[in-house]
């Protein structure tokens, strides 16, 4: 909880005012009783939402920098026993200082990670959400463009649709299912979208729904002329089936010898290679000029020896030759005797060169179009695809949000009935497109009752959510009842968690309303030096 809060700019009376100490539950910033404006109300509520890492104070309020300067709000958080002491400045605003006790400063971190660690400390532990992102939107200070009493979840009046239903959904602890879903939605509509742009770039062929239809007319039309060319060719092919037969025997024989021919050619190779290779001469007398007393014939009576051996083979390999030879002959002659039957069969394998043309022309073009054709019945399975992820997501978020809808609505009655004992009716929300909201008071139109209905939404959303605390602006309170308002106050006090507001003009509520306020007030602010800052600069200058 914010425990304390200082600034030397805070001035009462001349005075640096003493240091803000808050309670757990309500704090009220107590306006003078004549409803005085500009004395710092709003400004010290703007200040606390600075304190939970907002920067509305700094970059909305600039008229205040230009009166006062830039300061730095000193303050400390308590999370049971441990105190963290830290300190902001509005010209560095985006850095928060890390102090001691006495607020001197030992380090400092961005304001991210300070937002990080108040997310941690407060043991939020929610996925998918910010700390700014849950507080900011229950933090009503006028000035901060929140406080829409028609659209309550809204942080800003322009907010995208369906960031702020996310974030209730996410605040209840109930987006995992919805962002399963989402994914698959995301991941569906990037491969249409990769396939659209594929199309649009011409990597791939775009049609419509005519051309479509016009392709498969066409395909059926060529399939069919490929059907009658395909006869045609039959024809001048074979003019029987007995013909083809026929022919198909024989080339099957004719193919037989030809391979049996071709290796006898390999073996008559090779048997002419060794013929080639057997001539043996042999000069022995040189060997005289080298050694002395050599026996050449006895080297010439053994070289005679081996010659007439190989001569022998060379012999028998004359004889293989021509034996390969005749053989060679007479495959070639049943080959010639073959040739003659397979052309006396009538079969003709010459396709004239325009049919094939026109083959080639019909097959391309049937292939065009089917490719034309599957490209759009993938766009149009990547859309039925996508449609249904859609639809998926659309009833789980359905689910969920009536789930919430029915919660919430029934705790708003609830406190409502508090309020009114029983006799009006309460706030309701209603959600549709599950994407955006209905917030209204049943059957009550006005002004004050809309209000009252935002007032009881977020004391619902503060009682049942992790949400830290909520801050209510004097504003809000305008158009209220004066009973309505004293019911509120009490039920403030019913939650244990801390609720800023501001109010003035406490004379109007009941003794019962003032003591509550008065009990509960932290700083009291009132006109001639007892404003925020000791001062006010909306009047004019006297010359």
């Amino acid at each position: 909880m914010l425990k304390e809060l200082w600034s030397d700019k805070f001035i009462s009376n001349d005075k640096i005012r003493d240091k803000i100490v808050f309670n757990e539950n309500l704090n009220v910033v107590l306006g003078a009783d004549h409803a005085v404006n500009s004395i710092g109300k709003s400004t010290f509520l703007m200040i606390v939402d600075f304190v939970f890492g907002g920067d509305d104070y700094v970059e909305k309020t600039n008229y205040i920098i230009a009166n006062v300067g830039h300061h730095s709000i000193n303050y400390m958080f308590q999370f049971n026993s441990e105190k963290c002491y830290f300190s902001r400045n509005t010209e560095d605003y985006k850095k928060v200082l890390i102090c001691n006790e006495n607020y001197v400063p030992i380090d400092e971190i961005g304001i991210d990670k300070y937002r990080e660690l108040l997310f941690e400390k407060y043991n939020i532990g929610l996925p998918y959400i910010s700390f700014r992102n849950i507080v900011s939107r229950y933090f009503r200070v006028y000035g901060r463009d929140n406080s829409n009493e028609q659209r309550p979840l809204h942080v800003f009046p322009k907010e995208k649709t369906g960031l702020p239903v996310n974030s209730l959904i996410q605040l209840f602890n109930k987006y995992e299912p919805i962002d399963a879903y989402q994914r698959d939605v995301d991941y569906a509509s990037d491969k249409k979208s990769a396939h659209n742009k594929a199309q649009k770039y011409t990597l791939i062929p775009s049609i419509n729904k005519s051309t479509y239809i016009k392709n498969i007319t066409e395909i059926k039309n060529l399939k069919l002329e490929l059907e009658q060319i395909q006869y045609a060719k039959d024809d001048m092919i074979a003019t029987s089936l007995d013909q083809t037969d026929e022919f198909i025997k024989l080339k099957i024989e004719h193919s037989k010898l030809k391979r049996a021919r071709s290796s006898l050619f390999n073996e008559f190779e090779v048997v002419s290679r060794k013929i080639e290779n057997s001539e043996n001469q042999n000069n022995y007398e040189v060997l005289s000029d080298f050694f002395e007393n050599v026996n050449v014939k006895r080297f010439e009576d053994i070289n005679n020896f081996h010659t007439q051996i190989y001569q022998i083979l060379i012999n028998e390999f004359e004889e293989s030759k021509e034996k390969i030879q005749i053989k060679i002959d007479n495959i070639t002659e049943n080959m010639l005797v073959l040739e003659k039957l397979m052309e006396a069969t009538g079969y003709n394998q010459d396709v004239p060169k325009s049919l094939v043309q026109r083959i080639s022309t019909i097959s391309t073009a049937i292939n065009r179009m089917k490719n034309e054709n599957n490209q759009y019945d993938q766009s149009i399975e990547f859309k039925k695809i996508l449609d249904e992820k859609k639809k998926d997501l659309f009833d789980v978020r359905k689910n969920i949000t009536l789930e919430l809808s029915s919660l919430l609505n029934k705790h708003m009655d609830t406190l409502n009935d508090k309020i009114y004992n029983g006799e009006k009716t309460p706030p309701q929300i209603t959600f549709y497109d599950n994407n955006d909201y209905l917030f209204e008071v049943i059957n009550d139109a006005g002004t004050g009752a809309k209000y009252r209905g935002m007032l009881i939404f977020d004391l619902v959303i503060l009682d049942k959510t992790p949400l830290p605390a909520i801050i209510h602006d004097s504003f809000l309170y305008k158009n209220v009842e004066d009973q309505a308002v004293q019911e509120i106050l009490k039920l403030y006090n019913t939650i244990n968690k801390q609720v800023f507001i501001s109010l003035d003009k406490i004379e109007s509520y009941s003794d019962s309303a003032q003591s509550i306020l008065k009990s509960n007030q932290v700083i009291y602010l009132s006109p001639n030096g007892n404003e925020l800052f000791g001062k006010s600069w909306n009047k004019k200058k006297q010359s």
